[in-house]
């Protein structure tokens, strides 16, 4: 846990010794479930969202007039939520849950979770006043049922896709990524997902150590 050089532990000490290794992937797992998200955004989404959900993507809720006008113009947190995320289609933000088989750590399983600020308030004095929650709003789209909604999920598992572990983004493919429509869950092989961080870390700084060399031979 100490050691600040994850590509030397997971490269060269996971290879060491089959101790080694089982530690080495404890204390990465744990750096897995605390830090990891995988975030579906963009465009890839277009044809998986609902007809409600479809149309101009601007950004109208950033300006205040715009907003005020959708509150109210609506009468249901429904429709409210509708027309933001019409404005703005939604990203789905995916999670840790668990391992599974517990005893292999085979598969990480990661859910569908609301952003903490997805949570849109209507103001009292409006009809249906209170917390609009968004998040069974966007299981129900992104889990949709049926033979079209199954095509746009298998598609978006072949594209690339934002994934954020320990503190760092990158936009890549998932690696034996499969959906459970019916438990609202993405699976993955997070060891392969550690292996092509870690390998891209790894060739930043050689990339970044080779450029600082050329530099100083050429002054």
């Amino acid at each position: 846990m100490s050691l600040d050089d994850h590509c030397f532990a997971w490269f060269v000490l996971r290879q060491t010794c089959p101790f080694l290794n089982l530690v080495t992937e404890q204390v990465f797992a744990r750096y897995v479930s605390r830090t990891c998200t995988v975030r579906f955004a963009g465009q890839t989404l277009g044809s998986l969202l609902a007809h409600d959900l479809q149309g101009d993507t601007g950004d109208r809720r950033q300006d205040p007039a715009s907003r005020q006008a959708l509150v109210r113009h609506h009468a249901s947190p429904a429709s409210y939520w509708a027309d933001l995320t019409r404005a703005q289609p939604p990203s789905f933000r995916f999670q840790p849950s668990s391992f599974v088989p517990a005893t292999t750590k085979a598969k990480l399983l990661l859910k569908l979770c609301d952003a903490p600020t997805a949570h849109e308030t209507l103001p009292a004095s409006q009809r249906n006043a209170g917390t609009i929650d968004t998040t069974t709003r966007l299981i129900q789209v992104f889990f949709q049922s049926g033979p079209e909604a199954d095509a746009e999920r298998s598609r978006l598992l072949h594209q690339a896709h934002f994934v954020l572990f320990q503190g760092q983004l990158r936009s890549m493919r998932l690696p034996s990524a499969t959906f459970n429509v019916a438990d609202h869950q993405l699976s993955l092989d997070w060891r392969r997902l550690c292996d092509t961080f870690m390998r891209d870390q790894f060739k930043c700084r050689y990339q970044n150590q080779h450029s600082v060399a050329w530099w100083r031979n050429f002054d």
